[in-house]
């Protein structure tokens, strides 16, 4: 559950997914931490597309094709989610409503 009204939310990580190596630090120094302070929710955030920049001409980052392998490392695909129940059946046509 990402929302927990009794914890602070904190969303923490590097600027921008340069390499395996410093995102992997970096979460293990977030998971370290979490475990000394369990009053806080952590997530980890890395970037491989900086749009938010402040200058047109400002560096983009890294780049999906660059960087989406150190990207699914930290943020492995979500399972589907379930199918929708089953609505009941309609009643037949012509029916007496009762």
């Amino acid at each position: 559950m990402l929302y927990d009204p009794s914890k602070l939310l904190i969303i923490a990580g590097p600027f921008s997914l340069e390499n395996e190596g410093v995102c992997r630090a970096v979460a293990e120094s977030l998971v370290r931490i979490n475990r000394e302070l369990p009053a806080l929710k952590i997530i980890f955030k890395g970037s491989f597309d900086k749009a938010n920049r402040t200058s047109l001409g400002g560096a983009r980052g890294t780049g999906i094709d660059e960087k989406k392998p150190v990207y699914m490392i930290f943020n492995p695909p979500l399972p589907p989610p379930p199918p929708p129940p089953t609505p009941p059946p309609l009643p037949a046509a012509g029916a007496a409503a009762g």
